[in-house]
């Protein structure tokens, strides 16, 4: 059963909390408002008047097709016919996939674009973006699990990423057999354990352990059955697809930064911080150089990485994303401007953080002779298992206020004892954070397998808003 509750304090930052509210002054940093039907319409046409690669599509079923476990329902044919839409949200490849949310982005991506199917009665896809060209790798290779005495465990994968984008770490076995031994020391052996170790043990092998694999081919089998394909974007620069936005960014790039900093102004007018700090001398390009990936700053027509280890003339870059496209790959302001390069993006789901940086890059959209999708708030939830429903229960706690009252770290209110105050802490308030964005389903599936997880796709309805989720013992 899902319950909306009011959006908590603390849970969201006040810019994404107030586009739920669709506040004009922050709704003016985007394209079209979320909740009209109109705007979606606008955007179909809009996006019938432009070409997009064939050959990216192609690459989405040869990618998919090799999944462990395929996409349920029609998608090769959807993805292969040009008259269909695309819902797209993204993520890096976390370990276990990753936190909480990234199941959740995924989810209200299919769901969305179930209705705008029917709505606008042309094929709507939903896919995943995979963000494999990240760097910033150390984080992904950890994840924290409720434990059954109640404290918080920690999982760390051993392996050493020495800068290189999250496509290209792999694990041997003896680290993919240490991470699995560290999940039965902190989660302990629950119900579905031996399944649940199997399924996630031949995902490594199926990803060849490959840690966006190992992420892909646990996803393809939590999502399957509600259509979501997945997407690399390395794979994408490999096949050359990347040539022509690089290109246009390199002509862009000087102009860009005057683009940037007008929403910037806005925003700081409007009192709202900035998602992504820039320098100035960004050139808004990434390079993969002897194994790590660095930005290239700009400098007149001298480019370079930050600490000296590679520099460029203008003409020598302009040579090597001819020649190389695969060793390049956008920056985080760039990224979603190659996305719509090679995708007809009807919709972007989106969390707080993507969403506070797409506002700094609508006028970036019109240097690209584009207009930005529909930005689409992704579902929020607090999974409630039924121990702590029942302690809910008894102490007559009210669910519209339990989050707030945690992130205010409350020490008794209604009755509440000291023990099981901190057992909803740990549990829905984790490391002081939102449960959603600590802990990852893995636990959950230890303890009440895959049907617990199959009716929450089921019941996942994918409206904006924060939700608990609480479900029997036996589901």
């Amino acid at each position: 059963m899902f319950k909306r509750v009011p959006v908590p304090e603390g849970i969201y930052p006040p810019f994404f909390s107030r586009y739920l509210e669709q506040e004009a002054g922050i709704v003016n940093f985007f394209n079209g408002k979320f909740r009209e039907e109109e705007s979606y319409i606008r955007r179909a046409y809009y996006l019938q008047e432009r070409s997009f690669p064939q050959e990216v599509r192609e690459l989405l079923v040869e990618l998919n097709r090799n999944l462990m476990v395929q996409p349920q329902g029609d998608w090769e044919e959807k993805v292969r016919d040009r008259r269909t839409l695309f819902v797209i949200t993204g993520q890096q490849p976390g370990l276990f996939a990753g936190p909480l949310l990234v199941l959740y982005k995924g989810l209200t991506a299919v769901k969305l674009a179930r209705r705008l199917e029917e709505l606008m009665q042309v094929p709507v896809q939903p896919l995943f973006w995979v963000a494999t060209e990240d760097h910033n790798v150390a984080p992904l290779m950890r994840t924290f699990v409720p434990s059954p005495d109640g404290d918080i465990g920690l999982i760390r994968t051993p392996c050493s990423t020495n800068g290189l984008p999250a496509g290209l770490v792999y694990l041997d076995d003896g680290a993919v057999a240490d991470t699995l031994h560290q999940l039965y020391s902190t989660s302990g052996a629950g119900r579905h354990y031996d399944e649940v170790l199997a399924w996630l043990s031949s995902a490594a092998n199926g990803g060849k352990n490959n840690l966006a694999g190992w992420f892909m081919q646990i996803m393809s089998r939590l999502c399957a059955a509600e259509g979501l394909i997945l997407f690399d974007p390395m794979q994408a620069a490999a096949r050359n697809l990347y040539t022509a936005p690089l290109l246009q960014t390199l002509e862009c790039s000087s102009k860009a930064h005057n683009s940037i900093a007008m929403a910037e102004a806005a925003l700081k007018d409007a009192a709202f911080p900035l998602q992504v700090q820039r320098r100035g001398r960004e050139s808004f390009i990434m390079i993969t150089w002897e194994d790590r990936r660095y930005p290239l700053l700009r400098e007149g027509e001298h480019y370079y990485t930050p600490k000296g280890e590679l520099s460029l003339s203008r003409s020598e870059l302009l040579t090597l994303i001819v020649e190389q496209p695969s060793i390049f790959s956008p920056g985080v302001l760039l990224r979603p401007l190659f996305q719509d390069t090679l995708f007809p993006t009807l919709a972007y789901v989106a969390g707080p953080g993507e969403l506070a940086y797409f506002a700094q890059i609508k006028n970036l959209y019109a240097m690209f002779h584009m207009e930005m999708p529909i930005l689409y708030p992704r579902m929020g939830v607090t999974l409630l298992e039924p121990s702590l429903k029942k302690i809910v229960s008894e102490h007559h706690i009210n669910l519209d206020t339990l989050l707030t009252d945690l992130s205010k770290n409350a020490r008794k209110q209604g009755g509440w004892n000291t023990l099981h105050l901190q057992l909803l802490c740990n549990n829905l308030w984790p490391r002081f954070s939102p449960q959603e964005r600590v802990f990852n389903i893995v636990p959950y599936l230890i303890a009440y397998g895959f049907s617990f997880w199959n009716d929450f796709c089921e019941k996942f309805e994918g409206f904006p808003g924060h939700y608990f989720y609480c479900w029997k013992r036996g589901v």
